[in-house]
């Protein structure tokens, strides 16, 4: 689990560690963010939101 995967140091190891083909669980602030994060062409994403 990474939080705060939206930016800067979190987003760094969140895009690493998916490189490499790890299963994450990532939290962001918003939905906006998060979606920036996975919605990139050519990345693979399963994705389950979940609202607090």
């Amino acid at each position: 689990m990474i939080i705060g995967a939206s930016k800067g140091l979190g987003r760094a190891l969140a895009l690493a560690f998916a490189k490499e083909g790890a299963r994450l669980a990532i939290c962001c602030r918003t939905a906006e963010n998060l979606l920036r994060v996975l919605h990139k062409p050519g990345r693979r994403n399963c994705v389950k939101p979940i609202s607090a």
